[in-house]
């Protein structure tokens, strides 16, 4: 019939146009196909990121966690082998322990140490070594009277650390790797930066680098401010110090914070990477971070406020805070000119602090 009709040319366009619209139509299909798939994958990428933001995952954290939940897994161990070792060196009520006895060693060495010099080297010797002995037995008593047993804190450590397990077995082998996914995250999903604000980024050169990279891209960094020696010889960065990098390297003031970790526990390391003491983060090296960064790295103080002050108002939304204006909450710091220590302090129109003399204490003080 087509043939008859002649109208081969039409029938060839009306098959071309066909052939278009069924190709626009599967084009389309597989659009809301893709559309309906990103959609799934954005709720899944949103559903991480709230998972491991909840975490609160910290670098270094992991390794403390097992040492302190070992540590409270074998405290009968712990305080046999203490008490053990005590007893050695200190003996008993009535002494008799090796303390004592190189103690009545040196003393009998005295009396000849004026003879020769090779006594005199001897006695001097026998003195290192008491004073070694007696040091040794004063940190085992430290450890014994600062050792606290709690089948709550266990029972917290276990649950943490069964937690970060989960977490490792989905998003990486190791914190550091879920936060290094974490960042990787916020590149593919649409959530402002501001919803992602990790911390201690100044625990390692290494981590600190990357909160560079991350924060001159738009993301928001915090430091922890409560710090030993002991981490900075690790690679630890002073939060002061941190600040002035980040700032030379082109860091935005408004995109850095700092936290104290206040009142959390902070384990102490020797260089074997056991345990050998747990500390309490200080609410007060916010502040102290901040006076070192003006009066050590030379940053203004108006700067340097910021970090503990108007971005972390902003951060958490809240409005009356971190700046003094017309009906913003009364909080006020008063601190000397020149060495810039705290004199007095107002918080919400109450004088706390006046003059160096604490007014209003809590309830445990």
């Amino acid at each position: 019939m087509d043939s008859f009709g002649q109208v081969d040319r039409e029938l060839g366009g009306y098959a071309a146009c066909y052939e278009a619209m069924e190709g626009t139509r599967k084009k389309l299909k597989s659009l809301q196909m893709d559309e309906a798939e990103k959609e799934r994958r954005m709720d899944s990428l949103k559903f991480q990121i709230d998972e491991l933001e909840r975490a609160q995952l910290k670098v270094g954290e992991e390794e403390a966690l097992l040492q302190r939940r070992n540590l409270l897994r074998n405290s009968e161990k712990f305080m046999s082998a203490v008490q053990g070792a005590m007893w050695s060196l200190s003996g008993g009520d009535e002494g008799g322990g090796a303390a004592a006895l190189l103690r009545d060693a040196g003393n009998a060495l005295a009396g000849a140490k004026g003879l020769d010099e090779q006594f005199a080297q001897l006695h001097q010797r026998l003195e290192a070594l008491y004073s070694e002995c007696y040091d040794v037995a004063e940190t085992l008593r430290d450890l014994e009277s600062g050792f606290d047993f709690s089948p709550q804190e266990l029972d917290e450590l276990e649950g943490r650390a069964d937690l970060i397990y989960r977490l490792k077995k989905k998003y990486g082998g190791s914190v550091e790797e879920m936060l290094e996914y974490l960042e990787r995250v916020k590149v593919e999903t649409p959530l402002p930066a501001y919803h992602m604000i990790p911390t201690h980024m100044n625990r390692n050169p290494l981590l600190f680098e990357r909160g560079i990279t991350y924060a001159k891209g738009g993301g928001y960094v915090d430091f922890t401010t409560s710090s030993y020696a002991s981490f900075q010889e690790e690679g630890e960065l002073k939060s002061s110090d941190g600040l002035k990098k980040m700032l030379d390297a082109g860091v935005p003031i408004e995109h850095i914070t700092f936290s104290s970790d206040g009142q959390g526990s902070l384990p102490v390391f020797n260089r074997e990477g056991e345990n050998i003491d747990v500390q309490v983060a200080r609410v007060d090296t916010l502040y102290q971070e901040v006076r070192d960064a003006v009066r050590q790295e030379n940053i203004p103080l108006e700067t340097a406020l910021r970090t503990i002050t108007s971005n972390v108002a902003d951060h958490l939304r809240l409005s009356r805070k971190g700046r003094v204006r017309e009906g913003n909450d009364a909080d006020l710091v008063l601190a000397d000119p020149d060495t810039l220590e705290i004199q007095t302090v107002i918080a919400r129109g109450q004088i706390m602090l006046r003059d160096g003399e604490l007014l209003v204490k809590g309830s445990f003080e």
